[in-house]
């Protein structure tokens, strides 16, 4: 009896031992599953910012702007330039920079606040350089438009238009001129100049010629000499009229060319004087009244007239 209280008292505790081993382990594993949970809770909290952040980088890496080519805007055209060879002051201008265009044979300038001041002179495609006359009170201004002609006169483009400072001084006399006494005149810069025997300028004045070929097919440059003088003449070339004080140093085949004072036609001048140094007339050379008159007294049949 004894003995059996006794085995059952060590089976009881042994029981109890092992229920709170296993109560024991149960513990365990509930923490351990618990531990592994919070792990799993905080790993999948994690991936995904990092997947975010795998994904912003990659976005920003791929994603490139596209590289965009943009266009220049077209060069603006050459403007005519004036060269510093001009003499502002006598309103003898040299413009360049802008090319002239294919087809061109000559050239024409003008005011375009006064259509009567126009010259014509010969110029080919290529490389622009053009001299000439546009004269005016001392300091003021005169806008220039440059067109281009064909063979046959007509206007194939316009080069361009520029506004100069110019004046009325009077240019000196060209080198290479001859020697003695002579009559000196520059077509292109439209002055003559009296030269005396011992080679002095006794006077200088604008005119108004021509920088083409005469009407009759002649060209203007050359030496001659003055081989007729009149008080009066008259011509005949579309209209009639007549001028003052010629004197006449070049033969063509239908006509003369020669020094007269400004002609008339129905009683009214062709131009006026403040149009001098422009090449309006048809191959002779207009001058002042006073100064053809001056021309007239100052030649003799045989004095040498140089035409540049």
């Amino acid at each position: 009896m004894s003995f059996r209280r006794t085995t059952i008292a060590v089976l009881t505790a042994v029981l109890a031992v092992a229920a709170a081993t296993m109560v024991t382990r149960a513990t365990t594993a509930e923490s351990a599953a618990g531990d592994s949970t919070t792990t799993a809770d905080v790993t999948s909290t994690v991936d995904p910012t990092t997947t975010e952040a795998s994904t912003t980088t990659a976005v920003t890496t791929t994603t490139t702007a596209p590289t965009t080519t943009v266009p220049r805007p077209p060069a603006p055209p050459a403007a005519m330039v004036v060269a510093r060879d001009s003499v502002p002051s006598a309103g003898w201008f040299h413009v360049t920079g802008k090319p002239v265009p294919a087809g061109t044979a000559m050239l024409r300038y003008r005011n375009v606040h006064r259509l009567i001041q126009t010259g014509t002179t010969y110029h080919p495609a290529g490389p622009l350089s053009l001299w000439f006359r546009a004269p005016g009170a001392p300091g003021s201004s005169i806008t220039i438009r440059v067109e281009a002609l064909n063979r046959w006169g007509s206007v194939i483009g316009t080069i361009g238009t520029v506004t100069l400072t110019t004046g009325n001084a009077m240019l000196p006399l060209p080198r290479n001129t001859g020697a003695g006494k002579r009559m000196v005149i520059h077509s292109d810069a439209q002055q003559v100049w009296l030269v005396e025997a011992d080679g002095r300028v006794s006077d200088t004045f604008l005119m108004s010629g021509r920088r083409l070929r005469t009407a009759s097919g002649f060209d203007q440059p050359g030496v001659f000499r003055v081989y007729s003088k009149s008080t009066t003449m008259r011509y005949c070339a579309g209209r009639c009229g007549t001028a003052n004080y010629m004197v006449r140093y070049q033969r063509t085949t239908v006509s003369s060319v020669g020094s007269h004072s400004l002609p008339s036609e129905g009683g009214q001048l062709v131009q006026g004087v403040e149009d001098l140094g422009w090449p309006l007339s048809h191959g002779c050379t207009r001058l002042e009244a006073s100064k053809a008159k001056a021309v007239y007294r100052w030649a003799r049949v045989g004095t040498v007239v140089v035409v540049l």
